[in-house]
């Protein structure tokens, strides 16, 4: 968390001159920003739209009415890309723990 926090403490300076100079709206648009774009801004790229589509995927996933267990690698919840049941079969879950009930031998 430490890292974390040092890194919003260098960052938040630089959001505040980019806003300043008119290429975010606001300070705080360049958390939205990877460091490679960052440094495109720093040197007078307009990445205002980029802000603008990130800040909506944003919103939206904070709307989730659940934090899915897993995610695709385009963000999509993996349990909404199941197939239907077919023939009358009902949908179910699996244990959330993956070992069933033995005996251990040594």
């Amino acid at each position: 968390m430490r890292v974390f926090a040092l890194g919003h403490a260098l960052i938040a300076p630089v959001g505040a001159e980019l806003a300043e100079r008119g290429l975010l709206e606001t300070a705080d648009d360049v958390f939205f920003l990877t460091l490679p774009e960052l440094r495109r801004a720093i040197a007078g790229e307009d990445l205002r739209t980029t802000v603008v589509e990130r800040r909506a995927v944003y919103r939206r996933e904070q709307g989730r009415r659940h934090i899915p267990r897993v995610l695709l690698s385009d963000g999509t919840d993996a349990e909404t890309e199941l197939p239907a049941p077919t023939d009358g079969a009902s949908a179910g879950r699996r244990p959330r723990r993956g070992s069933r009930a033995g005996v251990a031998r040594g």
